[in-house]
């Protein structure tokens, strides 16, 4: 596998990774509105870095989406999950195979 084809399948990660996020953030306000409220109202064009941070300790730190018992919600914050482990671990291969000595 060559950079291009590593570099083309991290950018599609990413694609997805922030795509799930989205769609995290329209699960919330359409059926979870105090949580959305309270995360600061992340949405396509409300996207602060402040509101990015409540989502990431929302979905990554607090776990408190359980207690909201979504079966939905949940899957998407493990696709989440999922990408972004995808993403670290192509990013260690990358590193080791076409940067390392």
């Amino acid at each position: 596998m060559t950079t291009q084809h590593f570099s083309q399948t991290i950018g599609v990660l990413v694609i997805v990774y922030l795509g799930l996020l989205l769609f995290i953030s329209d699960r919330l306000k359409k059926f979870h509105a105090t949580v959305w409220t309270q995360l600061g109202r992340p949405s396509l064009l409300n996207w602060s870095i402040a509101n990015s941070f409540r989502l990431g300790n929302f979905v990554f730190l607090r776990r408190s989406y359980r207690s909201l018992d979504d079966t939905t919600l949940r899957n998407l914050i493990f696709g989440v999950r999922t990408v972004l482990i995808v993403i670290s671990g192509c990013l260690i291969i990358w590193v080791s195979k076409y940067r390392g000595a």
